[in-house]
């Protein structure tokens, strides 16, 4: 199992008895994220106690004492943060199938099965690499969560005209109450670098986004 990455001088135990390996601090609600991921009743949220950012893109779900899995899973992570060398850390990419860009069968096993302190140091090391970014496909990258999109729609500044139509729209689908939208709707060109600038400035990620 990895060294942990994390401080350990605490730990915090849930109403299961499922012990967050990365400190002392309390979940404020069980994870779920609107129109994206319900944890099954039985799986319990462990938050990152030493995340340096103000939120967590990636959430570690305790099935067992024993073993866990990340939302959003993380395939390809590894590769897209040069995480994939001889380090402690790189290493444990690599086991997870984390420096693959499709996961196979075995490596969603693996992933979707990991050990509690393996899973939050994992996200706690991606957490530190965090930005989000425009990719050639004019696409937000990393896919950002509706809950996500939608704070960051709800976030002012000196462009809120130009993801006016977008944002009304994302409001509409994601905050209406109503069934959440089959088909996935996407920013324009001009207007993904100010969801992704708005999204950084929201997570605490000091990038600016051309």
């Amino acid at each position: 199992m990895l060294t942990m990455l994390l401080l350990l001088s605490c730990q915090t135990t849930t109403s299961s008895n499922i012990q967050n390996p990365s400190g002392d601090c309390e979940a404020s609600d069980n994870g779920a994220r609107t129109c994206y991921h319900a944890p099954m009743e039985t799986d319990i949220y462990l938050p990152d106690c030493e995340n340096s950012l103000n939120r967590e893109y990636w959430r570690v779900f305790a099935s067992d004492e024993n073993s866990a899995y990340i939302i959003p899973r993380p395939d390809g992570m590894g590769l897209l943060y040069d995480l994939c060398d001889e380090t402690e850390i790189g290493i444990a990419m690599d086991k997870y199938g984390l420096c693959m860009e499709t996961l196979g069968a075995n490596e969603v096993q693996q992933i979707n099965n990991i050990p509690l302190t393996d899973a939050l140091t994992i996200t706690h090391t991606l957490h530190q690499q965090l930005f989000f970014t425009v990719d050639d496909n004019d696409q937000i990258s990393p896919w950002a969560a509706p809950n996500d999109i939608l704070d960051a729609c709800l976030y002012s500044d000196d462009n809120d005209s130009v993801v006016s139509t977008y944002c009304e729209t994302a409001l509409q689908y994601y905050n209406s109450g109503d069934d959440c939208p089959s088909l996935a709707f996407s920013p324009s060109a001009e207007e993904a670098p100010i969801i992704a600038s708005r999204l950084n400035t929201i997570y605490g990620v000091n990038i600016a986004i051309e």
